[in-house]
């Protein structure tokens, strides 16, 4: 008796089901993708203690505030702000600033891709800068 193999509806069976796996096993990685995804967000939305919509959640009030948010001691944090080195703004006399534009401002800063980080100091800010002001 000669065996010729698999019939093809027999073939045809396997293929439905290998392609069945197959559909299972992409929509099982694009689903663990997703949940990755939404971690990731929950994450840096914790980690800037910013709530959806609440605008006071993501104010910083005076100088203390940021110096805390930044994890610097305030004296630093002041000599930043007169220098002009971290984003803030003022409401009357209060100096006041923004979680999430710091954020970005420091992720900018400490970027190595940006434009004009290359060879960042320890005060992240460009050697190039320091020199061409050390001669002004």
């Amino acid at each position: 008796m000669g065996d010729d193999g698999p019939s093809d509806a027999e073939l045809d069976a396997w293929l439905t089901r290998l392609n069945s796996m197959n559909l299972a096993v992409d929509h099982f990685a694009e689903c663990r993708r997703a949940t990755e995804v939404v971690e990731a967000l929950r994450r840096t939305r914790a980690r800037l203690k910013i709530l959806d919509g609440n605008l006071a959640a993501d104010r910083l009030d005076g100088a203390e505030a940021i110096a805390e948010f930044r994890g610097e001691p305030i004296h630093r944090t002041r000599y930043l702000l007169r220098s002009g080195l971290i984003p803030h703004g003022r409401e009357g006399d209060r100096i006041v600033a923004s979680k999430r534009v710091l954020w970005a401002d420091w992720k900018r800063r400490t970027d190595p891709t940006s434009p004009g980080n290359e060879g960042l100091d320890g005060d992240s800010v460009p050697i190039s800068n320091v020199i061409a002001n050390e001669g002004a």
